[in-house]
């Protein structure tokens, strides 16, 4: 009974404290390109470091996030070994797919398909006691198609979007320390067949482009009742594109792009464990989003001007995570995330002469709040937005219903 109060205690001073969502804290996500590695959960951080299952010599079988993801890890020859199988279904990664791409490049036109489906086998092997190599492969796919024919005209348009990634990875342990490194090349290119009107629809021309990114961390301990971790990790999104005009001669060329992102973070984190059945994570991430976006003018008798745009966004997220288990078969999860971003965006036009600029901040506040159940190798996980009770449903705050309950829940089988 005493643990069970000083649990709630805990959780609700969390909560006050207004600072890094649990789930966010517990999951792998990505900014960018870039994954940003959680510093509690081993199997999530798999997803980009398959090293890391070998060295980790557990089986797995999950599905997560609201039955949208699945997967089935599987260690053999003396667990020295170790294979996985992922899947995913919808467009649940904050990844950089070809939709995106094609939105910024080509706002009008028909629709592009998400890459909804996901699917990928990882390989794992540990070399010694102390290093294990890795290997990622996932492949994404989308797909649309739309007609509007009349019975003298068939319009209709097709479009396949796919992508590949490969994830090699290292991992080192030794002692107290450990070392975990991954590099992630990604290739994505569409397809496209158009008939009747829809064939002049498309303004903007794509084959495909190659993106890659490096990420690591490291991690010790301070001592019996703290881990500290540091990670970083950098990425590069190219692309370089054609504008045809709608009318004229063989669709000739009048614009040339050329769109280069860039990303960045950087994330310190502490693992403090007070008890046994105690663990506070508090974390800060620092990240970096820089687009140069250059878009000349060809072909044009008038002026061949070039129109430069460069972006940058400063995300700053201050986060603080808690796990208490009062029983053996039952856990308490709480965490808060503040995030703050400046936006500084600039445009500058050669041949007019002319140059905008405009810099902005905002900021965001999340809670969550949730149980695990554990019982003979299961975990059942679920976690609730805490906006729902703290803004009130859509009558009582204006806000919509849907912003305001947010629910994860996770099924997974340990051996």
């Amino acid at each position: 009974m005493k643990k069970l109060f000083l649990a709630l205690f805990f959780v609700l001073f969390t909560v006050v404290l207004s600072a890094q969502s649990y789930e966010e804290v517990e999951r792998t996500t990505s900014f960018g390109l870039i994954p940003v590695l959680s510093d509690t959960n081993e199997r999530t951080d798999g997803y980009y470091l398959p090293s890391l299952l070998a060295a980790n010599k557990k089986g797995y079988g999950y599905i997560d996030c609201n039955f949208t993801k699945g997967g089935l890890i599987v260690p053999f020859l003396g667990r020295s070994m170790v294979i996985a199988a992922w899947y995913e279904n919808g467009n649940t990664r904050d990844m950089v797919d070809i939709q995106e791409i094609m939105t910024v490049l080509q706002p009008t036109g028909p629709a592009m398909p998400d890459t909804e489906h996901l699917m990928g086998l990882a390989f794992g092997a540990n070399i010694n006691s102390s290093f294990a190599l890795g290997l990622n492969f996932r492949y994404l796919l989308g797909r649309h198609f739309e007609e509007n024919s009349t019975t003298t005209t068939t319009n209709s348009y097709k479009v396949d979007t796919n992508r590949i990634e490969l994830n090699p990875s290292m991992t080192y342990r030794k002692g107290s320390l450990f070392v975990d490194f991954g590099i992630a090349l990604n290739f994505q290119w569409m397809t496209e067949t158009a008939k009747g009107s829809f064939e002049y629809d498309r303004t903007t021309t794509y084959d495909g482009n190659v993106d890659f990114s490096f990420f690591g961390r490291g991690g010790f301990a301070i001592s019996q009742y703290s881990d500290l971790v540091l990670a970083t990790g950098f990425g590069v999104l190219p692309i370089h594109e054609k504008q045809l005009a709608l009318v004229g001669a063989n669709n000739e060329e009048v614009a040339d792009i050329v769109n280069n992102t860039y990303f960045w973070n950087f994330k310190i984190a502490s693992i403090l464990k007070p008890q046994k059945w105690m663990r506070i994570h508090p974390s800060l991430l620092f990240s970096l989003y820089h687009v140069d976006n250059i878009n000349e003018v060809i072909n044009n008798p008038l002026s061949d001007e070039v129109t430069t745009t460069k972006d940058n966004i400063f995300a700053l997220s201050l986060m603080l995570g808690m796990d208490i288990i009062p029983v053996e078969w039952f856990s308490i999860k709480a965490g808060v995330k503040k995030d703050f971003n400046l936006v500084d965006d600039r445009m500058t036009t050669e041949d007019s002469d002319i140059t905008v600029q405009d810099t902005r901040l905002s900021e965001n506040l999340g809670a969550y709040f949730g149980q695990s159940f554990m019982w003979k190798g299961f975990t059942f996980t679920s976690m609730l937005n805490l906006d729902f009770f703290i803004q009130g449903p859509y009558m009582i705050s204006g806000t919509p219903m849907t912003s305001s309950w947010a629910y994860v829940a996770t099924v997974e089988y340990q051996w």
